[in-house]
């Protein structure tokens, strides 16, 4: 899963410089990346203790989607956000009620 979401991530980069995305990175790819990231690095460390990280792997990963929501949203920068700005251009984004809507999500 850590390399798809990596090659994820480089195709929204070259996405993002050819011009069709206006944000780059979304917060979403990155809570991806770390949680992603951390439990391949866990199953790498303790390969003996591989079958009890797949077993936690479902909560751990809800559990980071959780945290990666709610530090995004402390930073002010709400994970629908990039994608708002991608479909709806900055002007329209912008708009007081998408600006909370947003927020919430």
């Amino acid at each position: 899963a850590f390399g798809v979401v990596v090659f994820q991530v480089f195709v929204s980069y070259v996405q993002h410089k050819r011009g069709e995305f206006l944000e780059w990175p979304k917060p979403l790819e990155i809570i991806f990346v770390v949680v992603f990231g951390l439990l391949t690095t866990l199953a790498w460390i303790y390969q003996e203790s591989v079958e009890t990280i797949e077993e936690y792997s479902g909560p751990a990963i809800q559990a980071g989607l959780a945290l990666g929501f709610f530090v995004s949203w402390l930073l002010g920068r709400p994970v629908v956000r990039g994608y708002q700005v991608d479909k709806l251009g900055e002007e329209r984004a912008s708009h007081p009620i998408l600006v909370h809507m947003a927020s919430w999500l």
